[in-house]
């Protein structure tokens, strides 16, 4: 007889698994960037479900695209410009409709009778969903390749669709932290422009009233010059010297 009783494994189980996806949690609350966040949900939910490979595919601003922006467990020539469109393969077909599926064997499954799976995936089973934030679609998480090489359970599918949640929440706070901090940058930016403008605009004013202090002299010796000029003939020497002076 057992340590345990199958009740009991379970729930030892069970309490494992919230265990894991508490942690997860924490993670990806803790991420500070977009790649940080992706390659950590990534991977502690690939380690949660025991799977070897996994992708998550962001929707690209037309909203007719879905990009491959990170994985794991794909080949290098297979990662290069993975585009996927609305209602294509799994991917596309998640992001269409919004829900997460469970597929037990990509072969059989009706719903994907044109799918031709790659000859590197070692197993027939996926689960996928997408990211969303009230109804709108962020992208898509794909996991495949059980390390056991058994079939994903519905109960996976729900804690993938769960977690995915958590993940676009994570996703849309980083992408507003990115626009708090490009606001506050251009905030110092036009602080820095103002400071310079006001330089600019004191040294504008000392500039002025010293050319007022130049000009009210230079007036008088004008005038003076120019008197001088009147009263003088035009073949003597200082008359010269004069129109140098009006010159300068």
């Amino acid at each position: 007889m057992g340590l345990f009783t199958k009740t009991e494994q379970e729930e030892s189980a069970q309490l494992d698994v919230f265990q894991q996806v508490s942690d997860i949690c924490a993670l990806v609350a803790t991420a500070i960037s977009e790649e940080d966040l992706l390659e950590k949900s990534l991977q502690r939910t690939m380690q949660l479900v025991g799977a070897t490979r996994g992708s998550i595919f962001l929707l690209d601003p037309s909203g007719k695209d879905l990009t491959l922006k990170i994985s794991i467990g794909l080949k290098k020539d297979e990662q290069k410009q993975m585009v996927k469109k609305m209602g294509e393969g799994i991917i596309g077909h998640v992001a269409k409709r919004k829900l997460p599926i469970v597929v037990d064997d990509i072969e059989t499954d009706d719903r994907f009778h044109d799918f031709k799976a790659r000859k590197s995936y070692r197993t027939p089973s996926f689960i996928c969903a997408p990211l969303l934030i009230k109804d709108k679609l962020i992208g898509v998480i794909n996991i495949t390749d059980k390390e056991s090489g058994l079939r994903f359970t519905k109960n996976e599918m729900q804690l993938l669709d769960f977690l995915s949640s958590q993940i676009a929440l994570n996703y849309r706070r980083i992408e507003l932290y990115q626009k708090f901090k490009n606001i506050v940058q251009e905030t110092q930016n036009l602080k820095k422009q103002i400071h310079i403008h006001e330089r600019l605009a004191t040294i504008g004013k000392l500039a002025g009233g010293i050319a007022h202090e130049f000009n009210n002299p230079l007036d008088g010796v004008m005038s003076y010059t120019n008197l001088c000029l009147e009263h003088i003939k035009d073949d003597e020497v200082v008359r010269g010297y004069l129109l140098e002076i009006k010159h300068g």
